[in-house]
């Protein structure tokens, strides 16, 4: 998390010195930012203890923020960059640029569905009959019931 400020404090400074992709950066800023009110309602609802006397509106508010922020960085993002990167206009450093911060989203959200499946994978039932008791993975699959 260190990491992306560093390189939006970075990225903000360069573009004021160089005077140019100021509206690719704000589209970029526009596009990070837009899920931060929904994480900011999950930390607020766990300082407050709302998370933990109403787990179905921490497990909604989660849902909400990992689709929220799929949407927007991933798909969005993505069809975005692809129109950027086609442009002729920009030049080596703002590919790079936008190559870097667009890798960084796929960081947080590879992390984030991590984080998901681990904790509501079970609730959910995402992944039913994949692990016996022990906890190992079940490679055989049970046909005796067919």
């Amino acid at each position: 998390m260190m990491f992306h400020h560093i390189l939006s404090i970075f990225g903000n400074g360069f573009v004021l010195h160089r005077g140019v992709n100021g509206t690719e950066l704000m589209a970029t800023l526009f596009g990070t930012e837009i899920t931060n009110p929904v994480l900011q309602l999950r930390w607020f609802l766990r300082y407050a203890g709302v998370s933990a006397r109403s787990p179905t509106i921490a497990m909604t508010v989660d849902l909400c923020f990992l689709t929220f922020f799929t949407v927007m960085r991933i798909v969005i993002g993505s069809v975005l960059l692809y129109s950027y990167l086609r442009h002729p206009a920009p030049d080596w450093i703002a590919r790079c640029a936008s190559l870097v911060i667009y890798g960084l989203g796929w960081v947080f959200w590879y992390s984030i569905i991590c984080y998901a499946v681990r904790k509501y994978g079970h609730k959910l039932n995402f992944f039913h009959g994949l692990q016996d008791k022990s906890g190992k993975p079940n490679n055989f699959i049970n046909t005796a019931g067919r």
